[in-house]
């Protein structure tokens, strides 16, 4: 491949991105896609757990005791804090 051409090809849009994406996002249309939520037991995050939920996303909700945990999503078992 020529230098010259290597350059032009880098400056392309990133809207000619492969992938699922790219055709969507041009017509306007939502992409469901899985989403991990910490903390989806708490004031912030069960209430964003519930509006991707809603919103048609495959929510992972992250929380101590998934056991417990009742709110939209699937619970997965997890703790970030330092203990």
């Amino acid at each position: 491949m020529q230098p010259d051409r290597a350059r032009q090809e880098s400056a392309e849009p990133a809207s000619r991105a492969p992938g699922p994406v790219a055709p969507a996002a041009r017509t306007g249309q939502a992409v469901p896609v899985r989403i991990l939520v910490t903390g989806a037991s708490g004031f912030v995050g069960s209430r964003l757990a519930t509006a991707l939920d809603g919103e048609g996303h495959e929510v992972r909700a992250m929380t101590r005791r998934p056991e417990r945990y009742e709110g939209a999503g699937s619970p997965v078992a997890g703790d970030v804090g330092e203990e």
